[in-house]
């Protein structure tokens, strides 16, 4: 829970710093420098949608609630989704975030590989989008991603469930089958590494 927290902070803390300027704002370089920023920011009231893949398990309602209330408190207007675990329902309310004016864009993506095209189209309008908690991929169109050491939860679980083991069953063998994570999750791969 506190690096869920401390994740959706640090992404209203870079919105906020988008917004205030933080190197994005309407000055000019000075004369003799070069700069790849944008030459604004948005403004702190801005839209900023927030695609999240759904609100069937504990931490995505988690994710909603704390999107919500802390860009709220920053001074944006939030606009979150779930897509019921539904690529075409998350790409169609990205789509409507663009045509609603979100300056950017949050997603975690319900199938990191069958995005690209839509984010594609936010990039095109100017949008700022950053990667949440699962891998983005097939598209030079983020900005920023805010993810899970992956390796390290799963080396964790796995020491976790050996523990647990030892504490009920004293020293091994034990049987274990370890299962988890959708097709579609490119994180469980890399779980599964780490257990």
């Amino acid at each position: 829970m506190k690096f869920k927290t401390a994740a959706v902070a640090a992404i209203v803390a870079a919105l906020s710093l988008s917004a205030c300027g933080g190197g994005r704002g309407t000055e000019p370089a000075p004369e003799g420098t070069e700069t790849n920023a944008p030459a604004a920011g948005f403004a702190a009231d801005a839209t900023i949608g927030v695609a999240l893949p759904w609100l069937g398990t504990q931490n995505w309602k988690e994710a909603e609630v704390m999107f919500k209330d802390q860009l709220t408190k920053a001074g944006f207007t939030p606009l979150v989704q779930a897509a019921d675990n539904k690529v075409p329902q998350q790409q169609q309310q990205i789509e409507s975030m663009i045509q609603n004016g979100a300056k950017a864009i949050v997603v975690g993506p319900v199938d990191g590989k069958q995005l690209g095209p839509v984010l594609e189209n936010a990039k095109a309008e100017g949008i700022l989008i950053l990667g949440y908690d699962r891998l983005i991929e097939n598209t030079a169109a983020i900005d920023g991603v805010v993810q899970f050491g992956a390796v390290r939860t799963g080396e964790l679980q796995g020491n976790a469930l050996l523990d647990g083991l030892a504490a009920e069953k004293g020293d091994g063998p034990y049987n274990i089958e370890l299962f988890g994570g959708g097709p579609a999750d490119p994180n469980a791969p890399l779980f599964f590494e780490g257990a």
